[in-house]
This record gives structure tokens, C-alpha cells and sequence, in this order.
């Protein structure tokens, strides 16, 4: 998966739809890993493999914003978050660029034709 998307690649709505689906999975399971941290009983199997990865480095090397119960550190979600919500406006300005069309089976499609 690329690292940049370009808005003038007509893919970049699928590409973005993608991106967004994959940071908005690692946002839910760093509140549920933190919700099991609050709860006593820490459970990284929760934690996406990618953030698992990065939280287990932390943890090696005795970072020290873990928090008293091991949770993740709060910026970390709030970053994400804000990384969500500018990636919804780079979906929202490529859709629309690139305006899906609507597929003959639905509704909407005999509504517009007729």
C-alpha cells in the first residue's frame, strides 16, 4: 500500500476509503486496549499488530508516558483522530473530483432516469 495518495490518482477515493477504514480500526482498538488497561486487566491482543508493535517497543525501552495502568499514552489517539478527520476531507475533495456513479440496480438510478 502506498504511503502518499494523490488526489489527481483516479483510485484515490478507493485508496482513501481504504486508508481511512485501517486508521479508524487502530483508533477502536487503542480505546478498547485502554478500556482493558482502566479495567486492571491489560490485554494487547487487542491493539491492531501495528500499534501492538509500536507499544511493545515502548515498552522496552521504558517510555515513559505509558500510563500507571499501561495504557496507551492519550496524545496517541488524539493524534490518530486528527489524522482521521484530514483524511475525511481528502475523501470528501476527491469525491468530489471523482464523482462515483450510481449502479442501474439502485433506486436512486430510475429516480435520475426518469
Amino acid at each position: 500500500m502506498p504511503t502518499a495518495i494523490s488526489l489527481k490518482d483516479p483510485n484515490c477515493v478507493t485508496l482513501l476509503e481504504e486508508k481511512l477504514a485501517r486508521l479508524e480500526s487502530e483508533r477502536a482498538s487503542i480505546s478498547a486496549f485502554n478500556k482493558s488497561c482502566r479495567a486492571g486487566n491489560p490485554d494487547i491482543s487487542l491493539l491492531a499488530p501495528s500499534v501492538r508493535e509500536e507499544y511493545v517497543a515502548d515498552l522496552r525501552a521504558g517510555y515513559w508516558q505509558i500510563g500507571p495502568r499501561g495504557e496507551m499514552p492519550s496524545y496517541v489517539a488524539q493524534n490518530l483522530g486528527g489524522v482521521i478527520s484530514r483524511e475525511r476531507k481528502r475523501l470528501n475533495q476527491a469525491l468530489r473530483m471523482y464523482p462515483t456513479p450510481i449502479p442501474a440496480s439502485d433506486p436512486r438510478a430510475q429516480t435520475l432516469a426518469g
